[in-house]
């Protein structure tokens, strides 16, 4: 979820509506990494009381498909579905059809259909994406959900700026933005609000929305100048990079189409660790606590980890397979540790102030963040 507190007003409101209906069962879905968010939930649910209920916490890949028996039928019928970081189901998948299963988002609400919440801080970059939500649109229009099955027609149906996307060789695919909203930022900030209201306004409102109280996030490029030998190295061949920078090789590791831009991208990534280990440096001396967000482990998470760790710089290392992630989180939150080197994309609150599950808040030292690897997706 965007914040503990959140998660605690899920478990809250899970608890609440089981009373009313009858129900002892809810199932939480949770995002990647399931080593992090699972602990988390249940720390969670610790703090606030189970209530005597049937609570089962899974991840959104291998947990949920162990709720389906062999032919796709769910194992289970709960009374609430939580759907933690729901914009993980926003469009066709395996782990969507299966999350719409258990869900029943396909069947007319009643007593017996889970009573569904879904939890998200970045909803999707379109309307199109909400495919969680589509019961509730029918819903709040007084449709049957048949009708918002396909997400993508009903919303043009209501007039949206949404078309079906063409290939290069004019194949159908995803929907999304037709022609006027990709070149108008006004029109899908109206298109996008329209569909908001229609959840915020509906009696009762099927949505609860908080805008992030600091605002926009404020975001500065800060562009490092390569000397002439990391110039030489930038433009050098994988094979030659890897030897020179002491890297292991993985594979056959042949850079093409998009590997070879992938390559580059590691490659910017080491010859700019230096130059982030001197700004994360600076700013732990001038009392700050501070995020590094990366995308790749040996080329970045790791080498500014060990250049941190070799300046006596504590670091909470937040990337890889790690079985202790909320360990190193809760390093990072109660101080111990100044640096977050972090290569997770969601279900990480990193808070000043933070309600943690045993009572105690996070530091209120402010944070500051550096996107040394930024990534393509805006949600990521």
């Amino acid at each position: 979820a965007a914040s503990t507190a959140t998660t605690r007003v899920s478990i809250i409101a899970a608890k609440a509506i089981c009373h009313l209906r009858g129900g002892n069962t809810v199932v939480v879905t949770v995002d990647r990494p399931a080593a992090m968010t699972i602990p988390m939930w249940r720390a969670a649910i610790a703090s606030v009381g189970d209530g005597g209920l049937r609570w089962i916490v899974v991840s959104s890949d291998g947990g949920l498909k162990k709720l389906h028996h062999p032919n796709g039928k769910p194992r289970v019928n709960p009374t609430v579905v939580i759907n933690d970081e729901a914009h993980q189901f926003r469009r066709d998948s395996q782990r969507t059809a299966r999350m719409r299963s258990l869900n029943r988002l396909d069947t007319e609400p009643s007593t017996s259909v889970p009573f569904v919440m879904s939890v998200t801080a970045t909803p999707g970059h379109c309307p199109t994406e909400y495919r969680y939500l589509s019961a509730l649109l029918a819903q709040a229009h007084g449709e049957p959900a048949s009708a918002w099955a396909e997400l993508g027609p009903a919303l043009a149906a209501k007039g949206l700026p949404v078309d079906q996307q063409r290939g290069p060789r004019g194949e159908r695919g995803d929907w999304g933005w037709n022609e006027r909203a990709g070149k108008s930022s006004a029109v899908r900030q109206k298109a996008t609000a329209t569909v908001r209201d229609w959840l915020l306004r509906a009696d009762p409102p099927a949505m609860l929305n908080r805008a992030a109280p600091w605002g926009p996030a404020v975001l500065e490029g800060m562009p490092v100048e390569l000397s002439a030998d990391q110039r030489r190295l930038y433009l050098s061949e994988w094979g030659d990079f890897q030897r020179e920078m002491h890297m292991a090789r993985r594979g056959r590791d042949k850079a093409r189409g998009l590997a070879a831009i992938t390559r580059f991208r590691q490659k910017a990534a080491m010859l700019r660790v230096d130059a982030t280990v001197e700004r994360v440096v600076a700013d732990v001396e001038d009392g700050y606590q501070v995020l590094v967000a990366v995308e790749h482990v040996t080329a970045a998470a790791e080498p500014i980890a060990q250049a941190l760790a070799d300046k006596g710089i504590g670091v909470a290392c937040l990337y890889g397979d790690r079985d202790d992630l909320e360990e190193q989180r809760l390093l990072f939150q109660r101080g111990h540790a100044k640096v977050a080197v972090v290569n997770k994309t969601s279900s990480v609150s990193l808070h000043a102030g933070e309600h943690l599950s045993d009572g105690t808040r996070a530091t209120t030292v402010p944070r500051r963040g550096y996107f040394h690897q930024p990534r393509y997706s805006g949600i990521l």
